[in-house]
This record gives C-alpha cells, structure tokens and sequence, in this order.
C-alpha cells in the first residue's frame, strides 16, 4: 500500500572496488564457474568494474532527506570515520 511504498528503499550507500584490478579478475572467474552451473543467473551478476560492497539502503523520499544524509556523512568522515576514510 500507500504505506509501504513510502519506506521502500530509494538510495543505497556501498563501498566502490572498481579501483581494485585484481578484484576485476576474481570477479570475472567467479562469474565464470556461477554461470558454468548456472546459467539463468547470468543477468543477475554485477559486472567486475561495477563490484561494490553494499552497506546499506535508505530511503530517502525527498532531496531534503537526501542532502540531510550527505551531511550527516560527510560529518562522520569528517569526525571519527577519518580512521576508517582516507585518501591515500
């Protein structure tokens, strides 16, 4: 219902390993031997350059939600997730 379609998930935060080559190369062996057994799966699997980790899904119904949500993460990469965050 009308209900249920409002906490459906809009958005989902995951973690890139598209910059991961040798992920790349796993990835696609993996799809090989799943697809080998498998072969209806074959639209589900997420290509290697898009492998990702899903954290978690949200639903954010509005930009305003959205933007709160930005900023709520970007205050946590910014305050004690700088040790789990970097750049280098």
């Amino acid at each position: 219902g009308a209900a249920r379609a409002s906490t459906r998930p809009t958005h989902f935060l995951a973690l890139p390993l598209n910059t991961f080559n040798p992920l790349h190369a796993f990835v696609a062996k993996a799809h090989e031997g799943i697809l080998r057994h498998c072969p209806d799966l074959k639209g589900t699997l997420v290509e290697p350059h898009a492998a990702h980790i899903t954290l978690g899904v949200l639903s954010l119904p509005s930009e305003e939600r959205v933007s709160a949500c930005c900023a709520d993460l970007r205050q946590w990469i910014e305050g004690e997730g700088r040790a789990v965050v970097r750049e280098d």
